[in-house]
This record gives C-alpha cells, sequence and structure tokens, in this order.
C-alpha cells in the first residue's frame, strides 16, 4: 500500500500509517510506516485480504474513509500496490465498525513521528 497523506491542500510531513484485518481486527501489516516529509508512505508485507487504514499526523489520527462515516475496507493483495489518497480532512473517517476489537498499535508507544 501506497500514496500520500494531506491535509486540505497541504502535505501531511510526519506521522503514521497501520493497516488492520478488516475480518478479524489483527494488524495486517508487518509493522506501521512513517509518513516522509513530502507525504508519501509505502507500507508493505501484505497478504492478499480487505484491510482498515489508520493515519495520523502529530495532532490527531483517522480512519480512511469517507469524512462522517465509518471506515471503509481497502482491497490489499500479495505482491501488489494498493494506493489511497489519504486526507486529515476530506477522508478522516470514524473508526470501523466493531473497532473495540483492534488491537491499539503498541509498537508506536515512545515512537518518534517524523
Amino acid at each position: 500500500m501506497a500514496d500520500r497523506v494531506t491535509d486540505g491542500t497541504a502535505v501531511v510531513d510526519g506521522g503514521y500509517v497501520w493497516t488492520y484485518s478488516a475480518r478479524t481486527g489483527d494488524i495486517a501489516s508487518p509493522s506501521f510506516v512513517n509518513i516522509g516529509r513530502d507525504g508519501t508512505f509505502r507500507l508493505g508485507g501484505h497478504r492478499t485480504q480487505e484491510v482498515h487504514v489508520e493515519y495520523a499526523n502529530r495532532e490527531r489520527g483517522c480512519w480512511y474513509g469517507t469524512g462522517g462515516r465509518n471506515a471503509v475496507k481497502v482491497a490489499v493483495t500479495t505482491g501488489g500496490t494498493s494506493t489511497i489518497a489519504a486526507d486529515m480532512t476530506r477522508t478522516c473517517a470514524r473508526p470501523p465498525i466493531g473497532a473495540a476489537r483492534y488491537r491499539p498499535p503498541t509498537s508506536t508507544v515512545g515512537a518518534t513521528l517524523r
């Protein structure tokens, strides 16, 4: 999975992206990935499945979807690259239905957001 995270017309120059299995709520990728200074990210290592995407900058977190609605599923394939145009305003959705089953990304505790 790859693309760019923006905030309106500006790029988000720091933060992270995580993916979670839409079926089980488990973390779907080997790790999180930091958003680069140019707003881009590349998160590999997925199996073919549908995922929910969580992304955050220094101020807040979002779930990929349509603003005001719950997060949408994104299809990823083994060895492929799915793209999303994530925006902190336009595509910032509520957590997926059943999000209580999602594990908090404990690996980011103490991580530095670049």
